[in-house]
Parts: structure tokens; sequence; C-alpha cells
């Protein structure tokens, strides 16, 4: 008996390739990736920014980028994306 008994789309590459929330996900990855390898970002970000946009800005905002892009990542998994529906057209 096999543990894993996996099916993949037809056309999984090209689902793969062209799905938003593939493509999410990567910006995800490497938004958490760069916040592990240097610690400072979200306080240097935050220096950098002008002070009126500090002034309507949590102070940790940097922070809430890798759960907003979850959340999106999750809304664009479910919603239909016309040029993958439509074969690509």
């Amino acid at each position: 008996m096999a543990l894993l008994n996996i099916k993949l789309f037809d056309d999984w590459k090209a689902t793969f390739v062209k799905s938003w929330s593939n493509r999410i996900n990567a910006l995800n990855g490497i938004v958490l990736t760069l916040l592990a390898a240097w610690p400072t970002a979200a306080v240097d970000l935050w220096n950098v920014l002008p002070a009126f946009l500090q002034s309507f800005l949590p102070q940790h905002f940097a922070l809430f980028i890798p759960l907003a892009l979850t959340g999106l990542s999750m809304w664009a998994r479910v919603v239909i994306q016309e040029k993958m529906a439509n074969g690509g057209k």
C-alpha cells in the first residue's frame, strides 16, 4: 500500500507556471527568505519610508507582508483564471 497516492492535473506543467497562486507563493518565499536572511530588513524598510507614510502605516507593517501574500495566494487559488480556463487564450 502506497502512503501517498498523488494524482496531477493533465496539464500540471501549465498550471504550475501560469497559476497566480503559485506566483504569489514564490514571491512569498522570496520575502520570507529575505526576512530570515536579513533580520533587520523590516526595521531598515521602515527607516527609509517618508514620514507621511510612516504616519499611515503601523510600525511593524513589513511583518504583515507574508501574511497578506498567503491570504492573497489562498484567494487566487479559488478564483477562476480566464487564461487558464480558456486554454491559455
